[in-house]
């Protein structure tokens, strides 16, 4: 690969990494308050960041794709001698494809949490709100 490839390859990855990771952060804080959580109103804050670092790399994944079908042989072999399991270059193309599969799970995870808020909790609102914030950037 040369460097402009492989850094059309990864994309804003580092990006997308350290926002869930902050998002991590954040929501243990947040869980450690107990009752007092304000979690829907922690995924309300975080989502204009997530949606941002998300939209750039959606937009780079089609040149992404084009990359590894142009070097499927040379990859897979790299992949494979990195300890990956046979064929390489699906662990690949699967790890490049997750940041998208973990967006999906928020709304639905949210919408959980919601059913099981009481009617009258203060985060009750930003939770609901949150649920189709979520489902609007997946």
């Amino acid at each position: 690969l040369k460097k402009e490839e492989y850094k059309q390859l990864i994309g804003n990855i580092h990006e997308v990494v350290e926002v869930h990771q902050r998002l991590l952060a954040n929501l243990e804080t947040t869980v450690a308050q107990g009752t007092d959580a304000r979690v829907g109103n922690l995924f309300l804050t975080l989502a204009p960041r997530l949606k941002a670092v998300h939209l750039q790399y959606c937009n780079g994944h089609p040149q992404a794709v084009c990359i590894m079908d142009k070097y499927r042989d040379e990859l897979n072999d790299f992949m494979e001698r990195s300890g990956a399991v046979t064929p390489g270059i699906l662990v690949l193309t699967t790890g490049l494809s997750k940041p998208f599969r973990r967006l999906e799970k928020y709304a639905p995870m949210l919408q959980e949490l919601e059913r099981h808020t009481e009617k009258n909790h203060f985060d009750r609102g930003d939770t609901q709100r949150s649920v189709c914030v979520y489902r609007e950037i997946a």
